[in-house]
């Protein structure tokens, strides 16, 4: 990129962008748009050498809202990336999946351009890698980056999201309006009896478009299923009703388990009932399945079964498969919470008739134990698909790998 030089023409400062966003202009002189991140480095600290304060904030503010438009914040190239925060502050950090969401790792603290109110950040990543992350200015709340137009949704609420530039955006995520769609069926409430649970469990059953033409269906399991089903989470109905519309899957029945209470939604019992509860695998195999079987068209080999999790959620589908094989075919676990007395179940049983799915991240999340339960599984010879992506354990990761899964266990031949 050619220095970038500043003129005053008529004391007015334009600054626009061609509408293919390929050559900024500053009054009317092009610059090339950056095509390294040294440019990008070059162009931030020339604006901040600018001596006259309203000049150079004028440009400033226009830089960044051209950036914001065009989704170029943070500024990511190869394996280079730029956090950038624009205020008055005395202190500002970044803090995310990429740093176990610390707010004390200096690492991670910005430092402030000059005279300006431009703080920076520069840090290298995989260049597929993708993260939550938020900052914290001035040792203050944790806020969203108000330069960064993409936000993750978490159980917690919303979050500021990480591109690298080599990450792939999954393919049937988004919803398409000329396909057919399944339906989603209103809450259901099952009481479990008193030998298992003795409390009321909610879910929901995803049945596929022309469902009353169709037999012997698969069906999938899903834990935490108030979140798999949510659009702005697991986001797994327009999976489902994409991959099915698209001939990539099987029309397949899902049950979505709701873990928490009914009565009382604040009240999440997931960690209870997923903690390798026998309770809860019994209400499952002895009440809820036979319930399912029932009610609707499925097909009610284990081959044809699948369980579904995330995080403890991984951890009761992977207890489930050691515990009911004959019932449960297919195990899929998404980081997994695993203890080495559950890994070892999986090693001092001969080979079971399951196959599985498993992933983790590879910034702090529980890569571990998860590489640990793959090499057992390698060894025993389960059918197994592996994967491990450049991101923590969150649903912008989790909900990336719903396709890989349903074509894993249900891909049309």
């Amino acid at each position: 990129m050619k220095r970038l030089n500043i003129i005053l023409v008529f004391s007015v400062l334009l600054f626009s962008c061609k509408s293919d966003n390929s050559t900024y202009y500053i009054d009317n002189n092009p610059y090339k748009k950056f095509d390294s991140y040294a440019e990008f480095k070059t162009t931030i600290n020339e604006l901040a050498s600018i001596n006259k304060t309203a000049t150079r904030d004028s440009l400033i503010n226009l830089f960044l809202d051209s950036l914001k438009s065009n989704q170029e914040i943070p500024f990511a190239k190869d394996t280079s990336v730029m956090f950038i925060y624009y205020g008055k502050a005395k202190n500002v950090i970044f803090t995310g999946d990429f740093n176990q969401w610390s707010v004390n790792d200096k690492k991670y603290e910005a430092k402030k351009i000059r005279s300006t109110n431009l703080w920076i950040l520069e840090q290298n990543f995989p260049d597929d890698a993708r993260f939550d992350y938020k900052i914290s200015v001035n040792k203050s709340e944790l806020i969203i980056d108000p330069l960064n137009n993409t936000v993750q949704k978490r159980e917690s609420g919303p979050y500021s999201e990480l591109k690298m530039p080599y990450w792939e955006a999954p393919k049937y995520n988004i919803e398409k309006t000329n396909i057919p769609k399944g339906i989603l069926t209103d809450v259901k409430t099952i009481l479990s009896n008193e030998t298992n649970l003795d409390y009321k469990i909610n879910y929901q059953v995803y049945l596929p478009h022309n469902y009353q033409t169709q037999t012997n269906l698969p069906v999938i399991y899903v834990t935490d299923g108030h979140e798999y089903s949510n659009p702005l989470l697991g986001n797994m109905i327009t999976v489902l009703d994409n991959m099915i519309a698209n001939n990539i899957i099987k029309p397949l029945i899902a049950v979505f388990i709701d873990p928490r209470n009914p009565e009382n939604l604040e009240e999440n019992r997931s960690v209870s009932e997923y903690d390798c509860n026998d309770r809860f695998v019994d209400f499952i195999v002895h009440e809820l399945v036979p319930e399912i079987d029932k009610s609707y068209k499925t097909n009610p080999q284990a081959d044809s079964r699948a369980i579904l999790g995330v995080s403890y959620g991984g951890k009761i589908s992977t207890y489930t498969g050691v515990k009911k094989p004959e019932i449960f075919g297919c195990i899929a676990a998404q980081s997994p919470v695993l203890d080495e007395s559950l890994i070892r179940e999986y090693g001092k049983n001969k080979k079971l008739p399951i196959k599985f799915y498993l992933s983790c991240g590879t910034f702090y999340d529980v890569k571990d134990n998860t590489q640990l339960l793959r090499d057992v599984l390698i060894y025993k010879g389960y059918p197994l698909e592996y994967i491990e992506v450049n991101e923590s354990g969150s649903w912008g990761a989790w909900r990336n790998q719903i396709d890989i899964i349903l074509k894993y266990f249900f891909r049309i031949e």
